[in-house]
């Protein structure tokens, strides 16, 4: 979800999401690859690109996006601190164009 979220603000923006290569052409760009773009941290209100990355793909911090995704979560996980930030986090990146006065 944050990964779609992510990706559909850079492309709101003009900002091309996808990669190419030369096995299969294109592919879109993992959270990743996407939070480390310049344009997303420009984007983005300042630290919210840092929490993301610590919070969902990043191996050092909790790494949520690859434990959710791969069904490494238990159930009282799914509750944690670090979840419920990442929702907030969320919550303020899906409303920043209203704070912003855009659309």
């Amino acid at each position: 979800m944050v990964e779609a979220i992510v990706r559909a603000d850079l492309k709101r923006h003009g900002i091309d999401t996808r990669v190419s290569n030369d096995l299969d052409g294109e592919n879109e760009r993992s959270l990743t690859q996407l939070l480390e773009l310049d344009a997303e941290r420009a984007i983005l209100p300042k630290g919210l690109n840092f929490e993301l990355k610590a919070l969902m793909p990043h191996p050092a911090g909790a790494n949520l996006r690859n434990r959710y995704a791969h069904g490494l979560m238990s159930d009282r996980e799914l509750a944690s601190p670090a979840t419920l930030t990442v929702w907030w986090l969320v919550l303020r990146y899906v409303l920043k164009p209203f704070a912003d006065g855009a659309d």
